[in-house]
């Protein structure tokens, strides 16, 4: 009895262990539920089915958090409660937020203003005058989490969880919680007479589960209301008198962003800068590993360290010698820079194989190389050797690995990529680069943090945004951890810096220095207000970011997307500059197109009665000696651009620190000078031509371009001459070239083009429109109705139509065909139809220089005509003066050569009768398939020439080749099938082969039975 009395004692303190003794008030208000409770009654199926709701009125629910209400934004009007979204109306309905077991209804109020204004009170506009910490749910554009889902999805997913994880992990609790709804329905009582659709909808709402971008914009949420508190702790970390900086590739090559259906790759590598305990100082997305990326951000921290009092002595990296100026402009002369030995080691263990046997052997000896003789021990204990050591260790290992001269299966553990990279480390070894680094001090502390970092961003495709937030919350973890680890204290300080990526637009300015006249400052707003109301008008839809100081950026960007050469170029541009009613007034391929056109329009700008007067003072201004303020212009076309060139580089050399923006790495002084040549056009100062222009002339520039995206890139001057001026350009991206533009009128003529008259090769134009189409219709209009798009050649190069021309019905504005005497005009072969040919080769085998280029297609290129110009001295001196042309026409070459050997390829097969696998019917083996024959270069090419007949053929390195008997020549060749382009020649072959092969098949037949009848 005793013993069943103390087993009963110790089971009544077992179900006490989890209870807790509660205060008064809890006492009250569990009464007061429990009360309740028993009035309630039996639950119902609905009851089971009616999904969480949550009721959220801040005014009523938090009314001591609104003391004075709440405001309308629109009109200043106290916002009074209304109705709540009951889902009673289309527009009344509540949504969804995803919560642990289940969805819950968000249950809002509307908030309504005396003006009939309405806002919902879970609008961003409510919450922000709310604690965060009050709100029980985040709201993105398209989803909403419940406040303690989101934490825990934040805190997963930071600590190495995948998004996917996530998503399997609410999958698995909805169907849990899911599954006991059905089990607690089937044992009801009511439960067999409720219909089943109510269960299926009621799944179908209440457990979606959020999909992988939905938890990552979840995940981006909290990190936008942490990264205060983010940024803050990583500005408090603060080092002992060392920093490494380093960069790593892995982290960020998954990072893509979705563009034209299509994931594009814009960052390259992640900087970071740490300190002596292995934290991260800052961080930074780079484009490339160039220093100007996070010279600004080393800056920053170089402020940081004079407020936190401290005084840095090294500073370690890879680019040791590359960098040690410039890190010397950051932080002063007495900084010490040093080669990372992690970095030193491995650029000659990268190369070491490593599955060899001896390759632990080799490392030992090349790791021993920076240690005095003694330091013998797992971690280096001293200080590293001085240069004249530790160069004579490395001579001893070098001589030593490379007599052994070890091979397996080939390899050489110490091979020839490694020797050169050990002659290259001898030479910072002797500059002191490798001396003097006490032990631990390096970049070996990132190691651990890259390794993580890769381990997260491992993933197939992530966003920029997100890429940031969840580095940031690892940077942040592992600071946390170590600054706990070494007890080391936060130092906070006022300092302004920026992670992940810097904006461009976080630009500190001085108000001080900004001494511009209002009155300026007022007409500038007024050019671009003008502007802009011109360009809403003519155009369909256009882009309100456009009318920004930001046209050259657009524009370098744009120029910067491709380089590809489209065929689609001039259709597009004529479309763009049809739709804002103009027609392009074509320039010469000289390299003065810019110049040409922009003097072309100033001509025309001078005629003006409301804005000629202005311009005329402005241009008398700066070339005196060819303008006169009120008399009429007899200037040349030409002469003015050649003095527009010169004024431009005069512009980048007087105000190289407005153009300072745009290239940060291009001396103004010396570089200015080359662009005074015809010649010189491309690079990054040759992308700040129009607004060098523009601020020369004092007027805005419209370029109307051939993308269909950004059809117009407006340029406006720092300085207005009049609002109502503005410059019309048509410019081609993929040829790089300028024309002018003119207005369309219904009853103009053909504009004369801005250029010197082009050759009667180039003029010479035929077309046959509407020769073949039985119904009456006019052709040849350029102007037609908006429903017919003129194809005609004539009309498009803004040429009248010939007597060469067949066309039907022709109206051409430019020139009608005329049909009378046309027997008379034209004479013998000339009267009959031109034979139509086939187009030659674009391009030759070899490259061009841009002279000789545009010799060759018969444009003018003619020298400065005054004699007095200071630059004619440096023309056509420079070998790198076509280097643009010679570039792009390279590159054209090589595209067009592929695209031959491509059509070669596939003329190829069909003479074989292959397939586009390359087989012959199902069992072809995969050997006699059509491949790639490099051609030498010294070697003359077969293929342009005709065949006569196919001699003989063979099996060599797995392709079929033919003995070719040529036309042209008595030679004959062993060709591929590439080079061979009549299919007859080969099946004629083939056939002759087959009857052989029967003749003497039948041959061994007599023989045989000659043989047996002897026998018998």
């Amino acid at each position: 009895m005793k013993i069943f009395s103390s087993i009963l004692v110790v089971f009544l303190l077992l179900l006490n262990a989890c209870a807790v003794r509660i205060n008064e008030r809890l006492q009250n208000e569990i009464a007061k539920k429990v009360e309740a409770a028993k009035t309630q009654g039996s639950k119902s199926v609905s009851d089971i089915l009616s999904p969480q709701v949550l009721i959220w009125d801040p005014l009523t629910q938090m009314s001591w958090l609104f003391p004075e209400g709440i405001k309308c934004p629109l009109c200043d009007e106290p916002l009074k409660v209304s109705n709540f979204l009951d889902g009673q109306s289309d527009y009344r309905q509540p949504m969804v937020l995803h919560g642990k077991s289940s969805n819950i209804l968000l249950v809002s109020r509307i908030l309504r203003c005396p003006h009939s204004h309405r806002f919902f009170s879970h609008s961003q506009y409510v919450l922000d005058f709310m604690p965060r910490a009050a709100v029980p749910f985040i709201l993105s554009h398209k989803v909403g989490f419940e406040r303690s889902l989101a934490y825990e999805l934040y805190e997963m997913i930071s600590a190495g969880m995948e998004v996917s994880e996530c998503v399997r992990l609410l999958n698995a609790c909805r169907n849990t919680y899911f599954q006991g709804i059905s089990e607690l329905i089937s044992q009801h009582p009511e439960g067999q007479m409720f219909k089943n659709g109510e269960v299926e909808y009621f799944k179908e709402i209440m457990t979606s589960v959020p999909g992988r971008l939905m938890i990552r914009r979840c995940f981006e949420c909290i990190y936008n209301e942490k990264k205060n508190s983010l940024e803050d702790a990583v500005k408090a970390t603060t080092t002992s008198d060392w920093i490494s900086i380093d960069h790593t590739f892995k982290s960020v090559k998954h990072i893509k962003v979705h563009m034209n259906g299509r994931y594009l790759t814009q960052l390259k590598a992640l900087c970071t800068v740490t300190n002596d305990i292995g934290q991260v100082l800052t961080w930074q997305l780079c484009k490339s590993t160039t220093f100007k990326e996070i010279r600004p951000v080393l800056e920053r921290l170089r402020d940081r360290f004079s407020k936190q009092n401290v005084v840095l002595k090294e500073v370690f990296l890879d680019q040791c010698c590359a960098w040690r100026k410039l890190i010397e402009e950051v932080f002063g002369e007495n900084i010490l820079v040093k080669l990372d030995l992690f970095h030193a080691v491995q650029r000659v263990t990268k190369f070491v194989p490593k599955h060899h046997p001896y390759s632990k052997y080799l490392l030992r000896d090349l790791r021993m190389v920076f240690r005095h003789s003694g330091d013998i021990g797992l971690e280096r204990q001293r200080e590293t050797p001085p240069p004249h050591r530790v160069a004579r260790k490395m001579k001893k290992f070098d001589k030593k690995w490379r007599k052994f001269g070890l091979k397996q299966k080939g390899k050489t553990v110490y091979p020839k990529a490694a020797q050169d990279e050990v002659r290259k480390l001898l030479k910072h070894i002797e500059k002191g680069c490798v001396s003097g680094i006490q032990p631990g001090k390096g970049t070996i502390r990132n190691e651990a943090l890259h390794r993580k970092l890769n381990q997260r961003m491992n993933k197939n495709r992530i966003s920029p945004t997100f890429a940031i937030a969840l580095m940031f919350s690892i940077i942040y973890t592992v600071n946390s951890q170590l600054a706990r680890s070494y007890k080391r204290k936060p130092h906070h300080v006022d300092t302004i810096e920026e992670f992940g990526l810097q904006s461009q637009d976080a630009i500190i300015t001085n108000d001080e220095s900004m001494d511009a006249d209002e009155t300026q400052n007022k007409e500038n707003i007024e050019c671009k207000l003008a502007v802009w109301k011109l360009l809403k008008k003519s155009a369909v839809s256009i882009d309100p970011t456009l009318a920004c100081d930001k046209g050259i950026e657009l524009l370098q960007h744009i120029l910067q997307l491709s380089d590809e050469i489209s065929e689609e170029g001039h259709d597009h541009l004529d479309e763009n500059l049809k739709s804002h009613g103009l027609m392009r007034v074509p320039s010469n391929a000289d390299g003065s197109c810019l110049f040409m056109s922009i003097s072309f329009q100033l001509i025309q700008l001078l005629t003006d009665e409301d804005i000629g007067t202005k311009i005329s003072e402005h241009l008398s201004t700066l070339f005196p000696d060819l303008f006169c303020a009120g008399e009429p212009c007899n200037i040349d076309q030409e002469t003015l651009a050649v003095r527009l060139r010169a004024a431009m580089v005069d512009e980048w050399r007087n105000n190289e620190e407005v153009y300072r923006e745009f290239a940060p790495n291009v001396n103004f002084q010396t570089e200015a000078l080359q662009y005074l040549r015809r010649d010189v056009f491309a690079g990054d100062m040759g992308d700040l031509m129009v607004l060098a222009v523009s601020n020369v002339l004092n007027i805005a520039m419209i370029l109307v371009t051939t993308d269909t995206d950004v059809p117009l890139i407006p340029v406006f001057p720092s300085n207005v001459l009049d609002k109502r001026a503005c410059i019309y350009l048509a410019f081609d991206r993929d040829r790089m070239h300028f024309d002018s533009t003119a207005r369309i009128s219904v009853k103009s003529k053909p504009i004369a083009p801005s250029t010197t008259p082009p050759s009667p090769k180039s003029s010479t134009c035929t077309c046959s429109c509407g020769v073949n189409d039985k119904t009456p219709q006019k052709r040849c209009n350029e102007e037609a109705e908006s429903q017919y798009k003129s194809r005609c050649p004539c009309a498009k190069q803004q040429k009248p139509c010939g007597i060469l021309c067949r066309c039907k019905g022709c109206i051409n504005s430019y020139g009608h065909r005329s049909t009378k005497n046309k027997g008379s005009q034209l004479k013998g072969a000339t009267a009959r139809r031109a034979k139509r040919q086939r187009s030659q080769e674009w391009m030759d085998s070899k490259p061009v220089r841009s002279r000789e280029y545009m010799q060759k297609k018969g444009h003018s290129f003619k020298a400065f005509s005054k004699k007095d110009d200071f630059h004619l001295i440096q023309l056509n001196k420079s070998p790198e003066s076509s280097a643009y042309l010679k570039k792009r026409f390279t590159e054209e070459h090589i595209k067009r050569r592929q695209k031959t050997l491509a059509r070669r390829d596939k003329y190829a097969k069909s003479a074989m009768g292959l397939n586009k696998k390359g087989y012959r019917g199902s069992r072809r083996p995969r050997a006699l398939t059509a491949r790639e024959t490099t051609m030498d270069a010294n070697t003359w090419e077969p293929g342009i020439y005709s065949a006569e007949k196919v001699v003989d053929q063979q099996l060599k390195n797995g392709s079929m080749q033919y003995l070719v008997k040529w036309s042209s020549s008595d030679s004959c060749t062993w060709e591929p099938v590439q080079n061979i382009y009549d299919r007859r020649l080969i099946t004629a072959f083939e056939d002759s082969q087959r009857a052989v092969n029967n003749d003497n098949t039948q041959a061994k037949k007599k023989k045989k039975k000659k043989k047996t009848k002897t026998l018998g």
